[in-house]
């Protein structure tokens, strides 16, 4: 079975953004490995008291960030996780892969990573079709609604208000971030047949430049194979990048192998009207989200995002509106929902 040895992870992870850090917990704790996420890099005191934890993660905001900022904060975030010692590093991106050259680029963090870890070649999977993204011939798709889109056909990615994507090859994506990467692929074909993919990956490895490989990804059989490339790879390739799908592949070929025991996921928690919530997206999605929740009992409050421009007073003036206003909803038995904007048409994102 699967034991961390002395304190050591199994899968220490990197979340470029907090919500994508905490899927990859819920991913692991679902499947029975007990995982902790840290806001920031911990202190050695926060580290014992979570000893026993056999998966660890670190939320941060490296999506909205420069390479300037990835130059100064990487190297010594890699560099803390390589002393942890765990059994494999994944630098957790977007399912949706949001980043560019110059915002959050996953080409440079696989460059800053290379000179930490020193690896042969970095596994790539973006794809996770348990929350319906799938990788096909190099390509990304991801749902929306009752549909599965391209990724730059997508209704909402392509209309993305930082990062836009029109690219969907997954490889090319990253390679346009980076000069000094290669990116090759493990495509459907190279999966379903019985040759190795091990071999395969192996075999498109370029000596001039840093090497990666895009893996494709359609359901749990390909999570499999892709699962146990990455673990028994792990000793000379142990940085992976990708979305929570990484998990999902390490946990599929797991069970395949013994590794974990088979374990059937909460059905959910119970009722509560003691929460709260925040969002700051403009997404089309999260406005959905809004105003379904408008409809259905809950507190719909804006915070007047134009107040971090003004000046202190501005700001305090409206964090106590906000906070008296969600402590009365909570008073009444209802969740307040504090909001920075409804959509990519909300005035607020518009002015």
């Amino acid at each position: 079975m699967l034991e961390n040895k002395r304190g050591k992870p199994l899968v220490a992870w990197y979340g470029d953004d907090f919500t994508g850090a905490a899927a990859v917990m819920e991913a692991l704790t679902f499947s029975g490995l007990d995982s902790v996420l840290f806001l920031d890099t911990p202190t050695e005191a926060q580290l014992k008291r979570f000893n026993k934890r056999k998966c660890i993660g670190i939320a941060s905001t490296a999506r909205t960030k420069s390479p300037k900022w990835m130059d100064e904060n990487l190297p010594n975030v890699f560099s803390f996780i390589k002393k942890l010692k765990p059994e494999l590093i994944h630098y957790k991106i977007c399912s949706t892969l949001d980043s560019s050259a110059e915002t959050g680029s996953i080409g440079k963090a696989i460059e800053i990573a290379q000179k930490s870890y020193k690896f042969q070649y970095v596994p790539i999977v973006v794809a996770a079709p348990q929350i319906r993204r799938y990788q096909s011939f190099g390509h990304l798709f991801a749902s929306y609604g009752p549909g599965v889109f391209r990724l730059d056909r997508h209704p909402v990615m392509t209309k993305h208000p930082t990062t836009p994507m029109t690219e969907s090859d997954v490889g090319k994506h990253i390679e346009n971030q980076s000069e000094h990467i290669k990116i090759n692929l493990i495509n459907i074909e190279h999966l379903t047949r019985n040759r190795s993919i091990k071999n395969i990956a192996f075999s498109f490895l370029n000596e001039k430049k840093i090497n990666a490989v895009s893996i494709d990804c359609l359901d749990t059989n390909h999570q499999k194979k892709i699962g146990e490339l990455i673990w028994q790879g792990r000793n000379k390739n142990r940085f992976v990048v990708g979305s929570q799908g990484i998990e999902y592949a390490l946990i599929q070929s797991w069970k395949a192998s013994g590794l974990l025991e088979h374990k059937q996921p909460p059905s959910g928690i119970k009722r509560t009207n003691k929460m709260i919530v925040a969002s700051g997206s403009v997404s089309q999605i999260t406005s959905g989200q809004i105003m379904w929740a408008a409809s259905n009992g809950f507190n719909c409050i804006k915070f007047n995002i134009k107040a971090i421009l003004g000046d202190q007073s501005d700001l305090s003036t409206e964090v106590k509106k906000i906070v008296k206003n969600s402590v009365y909803s909570l008073e009444n038995s209802k969740i307040p929902i504090i909001f920075t904007a409804n959509g990519p048409h909300d005035s607020s994102v518009i002015d």
